[in-house]
């Protein structure tokens, strides 16, 4: 497995993780909708069981010690294996405005 997708958001499996360690409660908002208000939200049962960090371009690095759910309103809950991952978010082009 290379890579999990979960609507517009997409976690890339990465050897390292990178930058300020964010903190959180064990639960934490990956992506909100702008119109909705819905979100994707990563969560571990053990706090300790998920680091999280920012690097300076603002991507966001998740390290699961212990399998984690990706959850969304709209999408169905997504097991994500133990493992580093780097989030990537899908971007929608309007080509004709080019």
């Amino acid at each position: 497995m290379k890579y999990l997708r979960h609507g517009d958001i997409n976690l890339h499996k990465v050897n390292k993780i990178e930058g300020e360690i964010i903190k959180h409660n064990g639960s934490f908002v990956v992506a909100e909708g702008e119109t909705t208000g819905h979100k994707h939200r990563l969560m571990v049962e053990n706090k300790k069981d998920l680091v999280i960090r920012k690097d300076s371009k603002g991507n966001f690095y998740f390290e699961l010690l212990a399998d984690g759910e990706l959850t969304h309103e709209e999408h169905k809950t997504l097991i994500v294996p133990k493992g580093i991952y780097k989030e990537i978010r899908e971007r929608e082009v309007d080509h004709f405005k080019m």
